[in-house]
Protein backbone atom coordinates (compact mmCIF):
# COMPACT_ATOMS: atom_id res chain seq x y z
CA UNK A 1 0.00 0.00 0.00
CA UNK A 2 3.00 2.24 0.67
CA UNK A 3 3.99 2.18 -3.23
CA UNK A 4 0.91 3.79 -4.45
CA UNK A 5 1.80 7.52 -3.83
CA UNK A 6 4.88 6.51 -4.84
CA UNK A 7 3.69 5.67 -8.02
CA UNK A 8 1.67 9.08 -8.12
CA UNK A 9 3.99 11.23 -7.35
CA UNK A 10 6.40 9.77 -9.60
CA UNK A 11 3.89 10.22 -12.44
CA UNK A 12 3.13 13.39 -11.46
CA UNK A 13 6.99 14.77 -10.98
CA UNK A 14 7.50 12.64 -14.54
CA UNK A 15 4.72 14.72 -16.79
CA UNK A 16 5.94 18.29 -15.06
CA UNK A 17 9.60 16.97 -15.85
CA UNK A 18 8.56 16.71 -19.81
CA UNK A 19 6.68 19.46 -20.34
CA UNK A 20 9.89 21.37 -18.58
CA UNK A 21 12.13 20.17 -21.02
CA UNK A 22 9.79 20.84 -24.02
CA UNK A 23 8.98 24.36 -22.74
CA UNK A 24 12.61 25.08 -21.88
CA UNK A 25 14.07 23.68 -25.69
CA UNK A 26 11.79 25.67 -27.06
CA UNK A 27 12.49 29.19 -24.90
CA UNK A 28 15.96 28.64 -25.68
CA UNK A 29 15.42 27.87 -29.26
CA UNK A 30 13.36 31.44 -29.78
CA UNK A 31 16.18 32.93 -27.87
CA UNK A 32 18.74 31.53 -29.95
CA UNK A 33 17.16 32.75 -33.22
CA UNK A 34 16.06 36.45 -31.72
CA UNK A 35 20.11 36.61 -31.29
CA UNK A 36 21.07 35.36 -34.68
CA UNK A 37 23.20 32.70 -33.22
CA UNK A 38 20.66 29.41 -35.40
CA UNK A 39 18.99 30.57 -38.33
CA UNK A 40 15.80 30.77 -38.73
CA UNK A 41 14.22 27.72 -40.03
CA UNK A 42 12.39 28.34 -43.69
CA UNK A 43 8.66 27.04 -44.02
CA UNK A 44 8.25 24.61 -47.45
CA UNK A 45 5.11 24.08 -48.63
CA UNK A 46 4.69 20.78 -50.63
CA UNK A 47 1.96 21.68 -52.66
CA UNK A 48 0.42 24.99 -54.31
CA UNK A 49 -3.10 24.19 -53.54
CA UNK A 50 -5.17 26.04 -50.94
CA UNK A 51 -6.39 24.56 -47.87
CA UNK A 52 -10.12 25.63 -47.24
CA UNK A 53 -10.88 24.38 -43.48
CA UNK A 54 -14.45 25.30 -44.31
CA UNK A 55 -14.47 22.54 -47.48
CA UNK A 56 -13.11 20.37 -45.49
CA UNK A 57 -14.13 17.35 -43.73
CA UNK A 58 -12.69 16.06 -40.45
CA UNK A 59 -12.85 12.38 -39.34
CA UNK A 60 -12.13 12.31 -35.67
CA UNK A 61 -12.11 9.39 -33.38
CA UNK A 62 -13.28 9.68 -29.54
CA UNK A 63 -13.57 7.03 -27.16
CA UNK A 64 -15.19 6.29 -23.83
CA UNK A 65 -13.18 4.71 -20.70
CA UNK A 66 -15.58 3.34 -18.81
CA UNK A 67 -14.08 0.44 -15.83
CA UNK A 68 -14.56 -3.54 -16.77
CA UNK A 69 -15.93 -5.94 -14.67
CA UNK A 70 -13.12 -7.97 -14.46
CA UNK A 71 -10.32 -5.44 -14.07
CA UNK A 72 -6.70 -5.97 -15.27
CA UNK A 73 -5.08 -3.28 -12.95
CA UNK A 74 -5.12 -2.07 -9.68
CA UNK A 75 -8.59 -0.04 -8.74
CA UNK A 76 -6.43 2.42 -7.76
CA UNK A 77 -4.37 2.92 -11.18
CA UNK A 78 -7.69 1.79 -13.30
CA UNK A 79 -9.32 4.92 -11.07
CA UNK A 80 -6.45 7.13 -11.75
CA UNK A 81 -6.26 6.43 -15.56
CA UNK A 82 -9.75 7.16 -16.27
CA UNK A 83 -9.64 10.55 -14.68
CA UNK A 84 -6.33 11.40 -16.93
CA UNK A 85 -8.04 10.28 -19.93
CA UNK A 86 -11.65 11.94 -19.21
CA UNK A 87 -9.20 15.64 -18.44
CA UNK A 88 -8.21 15.46 -21.89
CA UNK A 89 -8.99 17.79 -24.24
CA UNK A 90 -11.10 17.10 -27.02
CA UNK A 91 -9.89 16.60 -30.34
CA UNK A 92 -11.87 19.18 -32.19
CA UNK A 93 -10.64 21.60 -29.45
CA UNK A 94 -7.01 20.69 -29.25
CA UNK A 95 -6.74 20.85 -32.98
CA UNK A 96 -8.97 24.11 -33.72
CA UNK A 97 -10.72 22.36 -36.21
CA UNK A 98 -14.29 23.96 -36.88
CA UNK A 99 -17.17 21.94 -35.21
CA UNK A 100 -19.42 22.07 -37.78
CA UNK A 101 -16.87 20.32 -40.27
CA UNK A 102 -16.22 17.28 -38.05
CA UNK A 103 -17.61 13.90 -37.91
CA UNK A 104 -16.80 11.99 -34.90
CA UNK A 105 -16.69 8.09 -34.61
CA UNK A 106 -16.65 6.25 -31.35
CA UNK A 107 -16.01 3.68 -28.84
CA UNK A 108 -16.47 2.76 -25.63
CA UNK A 109 -13.41 1.04 -24.39
CA UNK A 110 -12.74 -1.10 -20.75
CA UNK A 111 -10.01 -0.60 -18.37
Amino acid sequence: MGQIPLLVLGTGATVIASQTVISGTYSISRQAIQLGLIPRMPIRHMSEEVFDMMRTLFFLEWEMIVPSAKPDLNPLQERLFIVMASNASAAPDFFCVPLNRVVELGAQIEV
